[in-house]
């Protein structure tokens, strides 16, 4: 793993069965840490980033193509992180790796 986030992992899934949307697993070297906020928008608090590596999915938009519309999570290994986006989308066409 890089300092950088790099993609390791591209497929494709169909939204509502019929609309191309892509997916992206990326190497990244932390996950952030969560922002908590009062119910007035203020923060309270935030907790520390999470030293990695560490494999953030991310899901491409079924209204805008090549756009990135949705933040998939991230994921310890990437087995866990493909296996998490099969479970929540059905079947993928993986790209073959490089």
């Amino acid at each position: 793993m890089t300092g950088r986030p790099r993609v390791v992992k591209k497929g494709t899934w169909l939204y509502g069965g019929s609309v191309p949307c892509a997916v992206l697993i990326m190497d990244v070297p932390f996950q952030p840490g969560a922002i908590h906020a009062d119910g007035r928008g203020n923060i309270v608090r935030k907790d520390p980033d999470r030293p990695g590596p560490w494999f953030h999915v991310q899901y491409g938009s079924p209204v805008r193509e090549g756009k990135l519309g949705s933040n998939g999570g991230f994921y310890a290994s990437l087995d866990e992180a493909e296996a998490e986006v099969e479970r929540k989308v059905g079947v993928v066409a993986w790209e073959p790796s490089e």
